[in-house]
C-alpha cells in the first residue's frame, strides 16, 4: 500500500490550484465591480465655480456647475463684518452703499 499524505496525492493538488484559481478569480471580479461603481459615481460629479462677473457699471457673483452631474446646493450664505445678510439690500446698507443706485436685477444660479 503506498502510504502518500492526502496533501500530496496529485487529484488534491489539482483540487487545491483550481479551488485557488476560483478565489482568485471571485477578488479580481469583486473588486473590478468596486471600480465601476466608484467610476460611475465619479463620473456624474459636480464641479462649481463661483466668479465675479465685473461690467463697466456693475458687478455680479456667479456660481457655474461645469461638471458633468447635479449640484444640489443645500444652504448659502453672505457675510459681511462676521454679520449673516439675509437680502441685497441688507448688505448694501450695511456697505454705507444707497440701494437706489445699485439695482440687483435677478439671482442666478445655473445648477444641473
Amino acid at each position: 500500500m503506498n502510504n502518500i499524505k492526502w496533501f500530496q496525492n496529485p487529484e488534491m493538488v489539482i483540487a487545491l490550484s483550481a479551488l485557488l484559481i476560483g478565489l482568485v478569480s471571485a477578488a479580481v471580479s469583486i473588486y473590478s465591480a468596486y471600480i465601476d461603481r466608484e467610476y460611475a459615481k465619479a463620473s456624474v460629479w459636480p464641479k462649481l465655480e463661483i466668479f465675479r462677473n465685473t461690467q463697466s457699471d456693475s458687478f455680479a457673483y456667479q456660481v457655474l456647475n461645469s461638471g458633468t452631474g447635479p449640484a444640489i446646493i443645500q444652504y448659502g450664505q453672505v457675510e459681511h463684518n462676521e454679520i449673516s445678510m439675509k437680502t441685497p439690500q441688507s448688505l448694501l446698507s450695511s456697505m454705507n452703499l444707497c440701494p437706489l443706485r445699485y439695482v440687483i436685477t435677478r439671482s442666478i444660479l445655473n445648477v444641473g
